[in-house]
């Protein structure tokens, strides 16, 4: 993705997926934020959580990751296609094999990304072999390969864009429908993700109109029955509303026109798999100060969830934790010389607290200044907001005003008028069925000098509706852990012949756990799992006796939730206390 000036939408407020724009209903200082705790709108795509393998080389890259809770990791690789893709003898998997194994190993999933050629390849079929024994190598055992569940492939960047592609379109269009058929023909379950459109709409006049690469793509993939199951843009922008926000509603438009195009969803996803506020240092020529601060920090969080609104299921930031030391280290990163998160990788590290949970209806973002977004899970909500403020970002940053990002803010406010800065939330979760039971918030914050850090604990008496206020100046990301206490430390299920007790709760971190389970479920195997308030696995076992003793005695003195299954039924969950 580079300098991009294509000049092209009718801004069409059209909002569908699960956040709502209420930005003009707003007090001018108090963002009016609310969670709909019985309306849930699906779960939280996996792919949602993904970040990027390199582009420099870090030991510690994966497992900083891991511990941020991103569960993809896009993997790229240089490798030369073989004169005779036949002979195994001509693949070199090493590189890739050291990398997709570490990113397995640290419990994460792998996806491929395969470089795209710039010119049509003179033999269309030896180049789709090479695809597919890339494939084979990683879920067959091919060339002394591995068997490992392959869930999705990347093909394709910027054809519309310099650089990146100098055949012609319909160049383009066959040799990926070269790669789909033949990924398709060895496992049609693998998602291919294609094929990174450089630029999704552009203005002409005060119209807003879709990049004709998105129609004719569609079109030649419908008449020559090619598959394409996420189709993924990039977008630089420091505004999001337009980008990464209204952009996507001409995309869902245009796909909705194709039911049949993916055979795993039918109407392709949307994705996204290059994204950022602008570009980094090796593009700009200079290392830009706002990536180490709370200002992108926010603008990250903001992107995202404006996209997830809107039904993204595949997000991937420009630059993941793959830094360099000193002194050839880049700005565009989520982590710095030293392998220490910047402000952004927090930011990420609460948004992926939200991996697993079911979509909460929630209102009050606007997409330009301020974005709230929810999930919950058993007993739990997870909501987290980012303040950002635009024209202050601009003027501190970005002040020529000739440059793209002013004429989408100029555009936003002659539609909107000014967005409003906001100082504070006031946040009213509402249906809530903890009417009897103590309701606990947890608050985190990122800013400039907070990482993630637990700034505030409130506790309120059982409601259905629960509202507060929290202060917020910009810029920032705030996590709200919105959960119900069980005082005894016992939960016991509606069936009464299961029950779970765990005692003393507190504890120094060593407790005994009692389970009992009903009739038909004896026999079978049940294991727990022991959360902290971060949402990160700290503990997990097989349940082999009825009664047994947990250690997490290395654990911090907090809070930490558990959750016994059997075989993916729930018997029981609730809280326990290191003190």
């Amino acid at each position: 993705m580079k300098t991009k000036n294509l000049t092209l939408a009718v801004v069409l407020i059209c909002y569908f997926g699960f956040g709502t724009l209420n930005a003009f209903a707003q007090s001018s200082d108090t963002a009016q934020v609310s969670i709909n705790y019985s309306n849930t709108q699906g779960v939280f795509s996996d792919y949602l959580f993904s970040t990027v393998a390199g582009p420099y080389s870090d030991p510690n890259a994966v497992a900083l990751s891991k511990a941020a809770g991103f569960k993809f990791m896009e993997i790229g690789f240089e490798m030369t296609i073989p004169p005779n893709p036949n002979d195994s003898t001509q693949y070199n998997f090493s590189a890739l094999d050291f990398s997709i194994n570490e990113i397995i190993n640290q419990g994460m999933e792998p996806y491929i990304v395969f470089q795209q050629p710039i010119t049509q390849p003179t033999n269309l079929a030896d180049y789709a072999t090479y695809i597919k024994n890339v494939i084979r190598h990683y879920t067959q055992g091919w060339n002394s390969g591995y068997y490992y569940n392959l869930k999705a492939v990347r093909w394709g960047n910027e054809p519309d864009g310099p650089g990146f592609w100098q055949g012609t379109q319909q160049e383009f269009f066959d040799t990926y429908a070269a790669v789909s058929n033949v990924v398709k023909s060895l496992d049609s379950t693998i998602i291919i993700d294609a094929y990174g459109l450089s630029v999704a709409a552009g203005w002409i006049g005060n119209a807003r109109l879709l990049n004709p690469w998105v129609s004719n793509f569609l079109a030649y993939c419908q008449a020559n029955n090619v598959k394409v199951d996420v189709f993924t843009f990039h977008a630089y922008n420091p505004i999001t509303y337009y980008q990464f926000y209204s952009d996507l509603t001409l995309i869902n438009n245009a796909i909705a026109a194709y039911p049949t195009l993916s055979n795993i969803y039918g109407v392709p996803k949307l994705g996204n798999n290059e994204w950022l506020a602008t570009m980094g240092d090796p593009f700009s020529g200079q290392y830009s100060a706002q990536f180490d601060s709370a200002w992108i920090a926010a603008h990250d969080i903001l992107s995202l969830s404006a996209m997830t609104a809107q039904g993204l299921t595949l997000s991937i930031r420009y630059g993941g934790t793959f830094n360099a030391p000193v002194p050839n280290c880049h700005d565009f990163l989520l982590t710095d010389c030293n392998s220490m998160g910047k402000p952004s990788y927090f930011a990420f590290k609460g948004f992926n607290m939200l991996a697993g949970d079911s979509i909460v209806q929630t209102t009050g973002s606007d997409y330009i200044n301020f974005s709230a977004i929810s999930g919950k899970s058993t007993d739990t909500v997870t909501l987290v907001l980012s303040n950002f403020d635009a024209l202050t970002y601009l003027n501190r940053f970005e002040p020529d005003t000739s440059l793209s990002a002013w004429t989408d803010y100029n555009k936003y406010v002659a539609t909107f008028g000014a967005p409003d800065d906001y100082e504070f939330a006031r946040i009213a979760v509402n249906n809530l069925p903890w009417t009897s039971d103590n309701i606990k918030v947890l608050h985190y914050l990122v800013d400039d000098n907070n990482d993630l850090n637990l700034v505030n604990t409130s506790a309120f008496g059982g409601t259905s509706n629960l509202s507060f206020t929290a202060a917020m100046a910009a810029p920032a990301v705030h996590v709200f852990k919105i959960f119900k206490e069980s005082a005894t430390g016992i939960d016991v299920q509606s069936n009464q012949h299961n029950y779970v007790t765990i005692f003393p709760n507190p504890s120094n971190g060593k407790f005994n756990l009692v389970v009992a389970t009903q009739n038909e479920v004896k026999g079978k195997q049940s294991q727990i799992e022991i959360y902290n308030v971060l949402g990160e696995c700290i503990y997990k076992s097989l349940i082999l006796n009825p009664q047994s003793l947990i250690d997490i005695s290395s654990q911090p003195k907090g809070i930490y939730f558990y959750r016994i299954t059997n075989e993916q039924h729930l018997i029981g969950n609730g809280k326990i206390v290191i003190q």
